[in-house]
């Protein structure tokens, strides 16, 4: 919905700076944004201050003729009031039936909503998660994971074809560490005493495995010694 309403007010900045100046927006530095206090209306842009220099007048004035020229256009009357702000910004007051416009037309989209074919034609990979399994899973990993499906998926409703990768890291001089250091751990349950090499693991959580892995074993053993 947000963008649906900036797309409104955009248009009408982009029409209302044609008529006065006869040129189209700059390609960049034109923003229109939501406000941060209500007092400001719904949504303001910075469109007099940006283009003030190449028109060489004073974002004010230029401001006066942009707010007259939206208001002259607004025929739907989407916006209740439009004013200008302090050395030249627009701010936009949207009437309630232009709010309740873009959730029904939210509505109608149902699945479709917000669906474009920006991304057609372009495959993008996303890589996610890929825990270590060199330590503990943490409530990081769990945001992770959610993060990178959720913008997996906001890439797919753009249009691209996503891919998405998870990468175990279950191999290398890592995880070779992790099994030397284990090593060294389940060996002090039976009174040894080994270094854990260097660049090894030394978390407390070897130990916990250590353990769980000779309670397994002893299990294992004693299935296989039974007639």
């Amino acid at each position: 919905m947000a963008t649906y309403l900036e797309a409104l007010i955009t248009d009408a900045v982009a029409s209302a700076h044609r008529a006065a100046l006869g040129c189209e927006l700059p390609e960049t530095g034109v923003d229109v944004r939501p406000t941060d206090r209500p007092e400001f209306g719904d949504y303001s842009s910075n469109v007099a201050l940006v283009a003030a220099s190449a028109a060489n007048r004073p974002p004010r004035d230029l401001a006066e003729e942009l707010v007259r020229r939206i208001e002259e256009a607004d025929r739907q009357s989407s916006f209740r009031e439009v004013q200008i702000a302090g050395p030249g910004f627009v701010n936009f007051f949207l009437r309630p039936g232009t709010i309740q416009s873009a959730l029904a037309d939210l509505i109608k989209g149902g699945d479709r909503f917000g669906r474009t074919d920006e991304g057609s034609g372009t495959r993008i990979q996303v890589e996610f998660v890929s825990s270590n399994p060199t330590g503990p899973l943490t409530v990081g990993h769990g945001r992770q994971a959610v993060l990178g499906d959720v913008l997996a998926n906001l890439y797919e409703r753009l249009g691209y074809d996503v891919s998405r990768e998870y990468y175990f890291n279950d191999e290398g001089r890592q995880v070779d560490l992790l099994a030397e250091s284990l090593w060294v751990r389940y060996r002090e349950l039976f009174g040894e005493g080994h270094e854990i090499p260097e660049d090894g693991y030394h978390g407390d959580y070897l130990k916990d495995i250590a353990e769980a892995l000779r309670d397994a074993l002893k299990e294992e053993f004693r299935t296989f010694d039974e007639p």
